[in-house]
């Protein structure tokens, strides 16, 4: 073995032994991927999940406590998801939108209407969460 070849072997594994101490190094909920919920990180796409089945439950007539005045058919949403966006990013301020949307807004968690949500996720974030990605809307 000529030294050409001891120099790439002890650099080869200098840089296992240091990738090996990084991957060790990061904590173990960096590692994790997570869920909605007590305890973990938001894994995105049960996010997307989460709030399409809110907004079609809870929003979009589809559920128990849907509102069945300001209903639309789904192929129609695409118009209401910026109503709908407008109005949950306006849920903490003063001066709303103005929409029936955003009275809707409010039979989701944490909204006046909507019931008990004591540890329940956000669902108006969530469901802002959905339109935006969905709808591309920002």
């Amino acid at each position: 073995m000529n030294l050409n070849t001891s120099v790439k072997k002890l650099i080869g594994s200098s840089a296992l032994l240091f990738a090996s101490t990084a991957l060790i190094s990061i904590p173990l909920p960096a590692l994790a991927s997570g869920s909605i919920g007590v305890g973990g990180g938001v894994n995105t796409k049960a996010a997307y999940r989460l709030g399409k089945q809110l907004v079609y439950q809870k929003v979009v007539c589809g559920g128990q406590q849907a509102n069945t005045e300001y209903c639309v058919p789904e192929e129609q949403l695409t118009n209401r998801a910026a109503s709908l966006v407008a109005s949950l990013e306006a849920r903490n301020e003063e001066n709303k939108p103005g929409t029936p949307d955003d009275t809707v807004i409010t039979l989701l968690c944490p909204g006046e209407n909507a019931g008990d949500c004591a540890g329940k996720p956000d669902e108006q974030e969530l469901a802002h969460y959905y339109l935006v990605r969905r709808y591309k809307l920002k």
